[in-house]
């Protein structure tokens, strides 16, 4: 569901600024993979991160979250298809899972039917699940602090990369757009 249109405007002059000043770094942080192969066959490389910073900010107003509670920048991207149309990437297999905020861990091990699953215990009573995790970075009792790296993404046999996420208040669940968007 779109819940608004707007424009994402960023200058190109701006970008052309910070990536003389840093350089490779900007780049790395910026960009996935995918994006950075692109990159490399640009004349006006200010303007691609320009454009792609935009785009990027834009695909995670969409999905609801902002750069902010367990999406980052690198977790999405744009990249052009075999038509030259831009075309939404996520982050791939091995992409890291971070966490939403504060908590502690109360489940980190397998289960059928989940895979390798984490379970943070936050306040307010509420959980957040991770399944089908490739690795877990954290153990039962650890305490996480808002977007540390507590898994890496799998494919869980499938065709694509995935992470199941749940939210949850008690036992019962909770629309994660809604609770990520207030920064529970």
């Amino acid at each position: 569901m779109i819940y608004g249109i707007g424009i994402d405007v960023l200058k190109a002059e701006r970008v052309h600024r910070v990536l003389e000043k840093y350089g490779e770094r900007f780049v790395e942080h910026l960009l996935m993979p995918e994006e950075r192969a692109q990159l490399e066959r640009t004349a006006r490389p200010a303007r691609f991160l320009a454009m792609h910073f935009a785009a990027k900010e834009a695909i995670v107003k969409a999905m609801g979250t902002g750069f902010a509670h367990g999406v980052w920048i690198r977790d999405v991207g744009m990249v052009q298809n075999a038509w030259g149309r831009p075309e939404v990437v996520y982050s791939a297999r091995g992409a890291k899972v971070r966490a939403p905020c504060a908590g502690r861990v109360v489940y980190a091990d397998w289960l059928q039917g989940m895979g390798l699953l984490m379970i943070i215990a936050h306040s307010g009573n509420f959980l957040t699940l991770y399944g089908h995790a490739e690795v877990l970075y954290k153990s039962v009792g650890d305490s996480v602090a808002p977007g540390d790296v507590i898994g890496a993404v799998s494919d869980a046999g499938g065709t694509l990369p995935q992470l199941y996420f749940e939210i949850r208040e008690g036992r019962k669940a909770v629309d994660p757009k809604a609770w990520l968007k207030s920064g529970q």
